[in-house]
């Protein structure tokens, strides 16, 4: 290359880069989409945040519920029309379930002896009983197998 190259404001259909090639000491052109996707390669995607799946219970006294198992999580409404004596949920089997995976409860009513059913892996921190309008949310550890309270 024996003269110095013009500069652009910007780039159109045809333009190929300039590219000094070490091991060879030479200059090489490359168009400017090769050079972008092969830099594209090397960026990481963006993973977006899944929603979690809205599953509703609506009780009118005691009961026993098992939660639906969904990878992007599960958002838990009870909204039953009176205060509950005894509710027990049940997370989904441990085998089943992928790391990170969440539960989120919410109730509008008070549950006075509640309980929280493992499906087979450790559960810290589940509440024993739910106060009116009363959440909490669980997350799931798969190298521990342990579901933890973290809100």
């Amino acid at each position: 290359m024996s003269s110095r190259p013009n500069s652009v404001d910007s780039l159109t259909a045809g333009d190929q880069v300039v590219i000094f090639r070490g091991n060879s000491t030479d200059y090489r052109v490359v168009p400017f989409d090769v050079l972008k996707d092969e830099i594209l390669k090397d960026v990481p995607t963006p993973t977006t945040a899944q929603t979690p799946i809205v599953q509703h219970y609506n009780p009118n006294g005691d009961f026993t519920l098992i939660v639906e198992n969904h990878a992007a999580g599960t958002y838990l409404v009870l909204n039953p029309s009176i205060g509950i004596t005894a509710g027990a949920i049940t997370l989904p089997s441990h085998d089943l379930v992928v790391d990170q995976q969440e539960i989120l409860f919410s109730c509008t009513q008070q549950i006075t002896n509640f309980s929280v059913n493992s499906g087979g892996a450790i559960v810290i921190g589940a509440p024993n009983a739910i106060s009116a309008t009363a959440f909490f949310k669980l997350k799931y550890d798969k190298l521990s197998d342990t579901w933890y309270r973290v809100g």
